[in-house]
């Protein structure tokens, strides 16, 4: 089973998987992953 990954935006923006935190950091790919999480698919 794959591991869920959580999105966090409040304070510092990271990606969490399972344990493990990835901290974003201010990069065009970190904002674009923000945008599309923040947009959803409506």
């Amino acid at each position: 089973m794959p591991t869920p990954a959580c999105l966090y935006l409040l304070d510092e923006p990271h990606v969490r998987l399972g344990d493990v935190r990835h901290d974003l950091f201010p990069s065009r790919p970190a904002q674009l992953l923000i945008y599309l999480a923040c947009r959803g698919s409506g």
